[in-house]
């Protein structure tokens, strides 16, 4: 998980590394651009998990979302999920307007990609 965590950092970077720069820390620069990305990207992913979360409640013969469902369990931890990114996307915006040098940005940024790939994970539950 920590390795295709760091690979998805590492591609979005060599993507983004044209982009102006925001901050730099420990030889990892984070851009604009790619704060942008990370927010949207998670949005998008908040937008599913919440449309999953209107589903009906699973009945005993049903597994979960494939079968046009949700169990309470999936619920709570897709909650938990998206409160965790909401928060880390607040604050990795936050971070990147107020610093030149870079001080909590790399911390917020890894947040936001981990939150969002927690998502999909439930997503795909």
């Amino acid at each position: 998980m920590k390795l295709r965590l760091l690979g998805s950092v590492v591609l979005m970077a060599l993507t983004l590394a044209s982009c102006s720069t925001v901050s730099k820390i420990a030889g990892f620069t984070v851009s604009q651009k790619q704060v942008a990305v990370a927010v949207q990207a998670f949005d998008g992913v908040k937008a599913t998990a919440t449309n999953i979360l209107k589903l009906p409640d699973c009945t005993a013969t049903q597994k979960a979302i494939k079968d046009g469902c949700i169990t309470q369990s999936l619920g709570r931890t897709i909650v938990a999920d998206v409160d965790a990114g909401t928060a880390a996307r607040n604050s990795l915006w936050v971070a990147s307007k107020g610093t030149t040098e870079g001080i909590g940005v790399r911390a917020a940024y890894d947040a936001v990609i981990a939150a969002t790939a927690a998502l999909n994970t439930d997503i795909k539950g």
